[in-house]
């Protein structure tokens, strides 16, 4: 086909006719499309604000229910020291009490204890034991005065137990704590061991040079220093017995 430049505006006219349809064409093609995209995305975009909004409103009842959960904890610290203060307050106070408990037992226990020590201590000192005049009189008798070895403890260990045993029966099981706390507090008098050997004034004896007092023999004052350690011991023992405690 031969192109006649004559028929060249129409050519032209014809093809820029062609251009602008499929322009036409294909901006209707590309707005719809567009339109459906931005619709979808604007869809899209509400339904993840919607997400978002929903997992802000959850985030929110959370913390909320953190912040209720930890005051409820702080309550529950609190209540729990208030606790624990009154069980130790309750403690502290049984305790007082079980110490004043224990007390009175322990200072009725020991006034028990006492009353009869006293009771035996009262017929230790209501008996009499004139050891001096016994001995004294057997000077000059024939025989004299026979050698004995003196156990201060034992004989008052002996008498004092002779003494619980006549005590009222309710009174003798305290008395056997009391005489085993005698010997164990009193028991270095133990050691105490005074010995009188045999002695005797002659018959006929002349006292003129003791200007006619026997008292001043000798052997009577040696008995006599004798006794006199024998009754300090017992003394000694005596009193030793009156400050026994329980």
């Amino acid at each position: 086909m031969k192109l006649e430049w004559g028929n060249v505006p129409q050519w032209i006219s014809a093809l820029c006719a062609l251009a602008l349809a499929a322009l036409a064409i294909y901006g209707l093609f590309f707005s719809t499309t567009s339109q459906a995209l931005v619709s979808y995305l604007q869809s899209e975009l509400a339904i993840r604000n919607q997400r978002i909004a929903g997992l802000e409103l959850r985030e929110q009842q959370l913390q909320l229910s953190v912040n209720t959960a930890q005051s409820t904890l702080r309550e529950l610290a609190d209540k729990k020291a208030v606790a624990e203060k009154q069980v130790a307050a309750l403690n502290a106070e049984q305790e007082t009490l079980s110490q004043k408990v224990r007390d009175l037992g322990l200072n009725l226990s020991n006034a028990e204890f006492s009353l009869v020590r006293e009771k035996i201590t009262a017929v230790l000192a209501s008996t009499i034991t004139p050891l001096d005049i016994i001995l004294s009189d057997q000077l000059d008798t024939p025989e004299g005065v026979r050698a004995v070895v003196k156990r201060p403890f034992d004989e008052q260990s002996a008498y004092i137990k002779e003494i619980a045993g006549n005590l009222p029966e309710r009174d003798r099981p305290l008395a056997e704590k009391v005489i085993a706390s005698f010997r164990q507090q009193c028991s270095r008098f133990s050691a105490v061991v005074i010995s009188i050997p045999a002695m005797r004034i002659p018959k006929g004896e002349d006292f003129s040079q003791y200007n006619w007092d026997r008292s001043r023999h000798p052997l009577a004052i040696k008995l006599q220093d004798l006794v006199k350690q024998v009754e300090k011991a017992r003394t000694d023992i005596e009193a030793c017995f009156r400050a026994v405690t329980p």
